[in-house]
């Protein structure tokens, strides 16, 4: 009896290699508005968000995106942007399925937008999904 398994190079990479840029990302994130004395008219940053997917049978799967905004201050509560958010893998099979969103970003700030605030954010904007075929004998059926 042979055994053949079959590594993903690219999803070994991201399980070792982004949980320290994530952490990094995230201090650095929390770190720069408590440097930063005043907020410009013009700000740039990381975004990291989370879905979850949920399936006909209740199973979750959760998926995490890195991306970068830049936004221009419009008022004294608001501010409009793009933004670029990439998910390096949505797939629960054999292939790769990524998505890039590219949008155009409106946020209000109840409170004022200086240092960090609550707000709430409305976005619009073009998906790009592509997929890769899967590897050797495997393949891409199966739910999404």
């Amino acid at each position: 009896m042979t055994v053949v398994t079959v590594t993903r190079p690219r999803l070994l990479y991201n399980r070792i290699m982004m949980k320290p840029l994530t952490a990094a990302l995230l201090a650095l994130a929390l770190a720069a508005p408590a440097s930063v004395g005043a907020q410009g008219r013009v700000r740039l940053g990381p975004i990291l968000s989370s879905i979850a997917i949920e399936d006909g049978a209740g199973a979750s799967s959760s998926y995490t995106a890195f991306g970068g905004t830049i936004a221009l201050l419009t008022g004294d509560d608001g501010e409009m942007g793009l933004a670029v958010l990439r998910y390096h893998d949505l797939s629960n099979n054999a292939c790769v399925r990524q998505l890039t969103f590219y949008g155009l970003t409106s946020n209000y700030y109840p409170v004022g937008a200086s240092g960090i605030a609550p707000f709430a954010s409305t976005e619009i904007g073009l998906a790009r999904v592509t997929e890769s075929s899967a590897l050797l004998t495997s393949t891409c059926s199966g739910p999404i």
